[in-house]
């Protein structure tokens, strides 16, 4: 997907709504294979399409990282039914990451005294 699909896939999608008496508009992106925010934004741009025509918009398919993609960019509660809250963990989930710190020993404050390594004899 490149931003430049975008306005082809609105306009397909508008085209097709014209009329057509449809109320729900279901996109199914379980074969993105590698979400990026061009997929996002094409899928807020058709919401935004459907819902002008006064269709619903519904995702199907969703993985992980598009999942929290659209959460990071705010359209989690938007689409309908909406991205659960429990979905918006990258994958991997918190027990496999770690936290940075820019201290230079975490949890002792700058005035004591440096962090040294103990020998393994104390």
């Amino acid at each position: 997907m490149e931003p430049d699909d975008v306005p082809g896939l609105c306009a397909g999608l508008g085209a097709a709504l014209d009329g057509a008496g449809d109320r729900e508009v279901v996109c199914d992106v379980g074969g993105v294979v590698r979400p990026g925010l061009a997929v996002v934004d094409a899928l807020a741009r058709l919401m935004l399409t459907a819902r002008r025509a006064g269709c619903r918009f519904r995702v199907r398919g969703a993985g992980p990282e598009l999942r929290v993609l659209i959460g990071l960019v705010g359209l989690a509660g938007r689409f309908d039914p909406p991205v659960p809250p429990d979905a918006l963990t990258p994958p991997g989930g918190p027990e496999e990451r770690t936290a940075g710190t820019s201290a230079s020993c975490p949890g002792r404050s700058p005035s004591r005294r440096p962090c040294r390594p103990r020998s393994p004899g104390r």
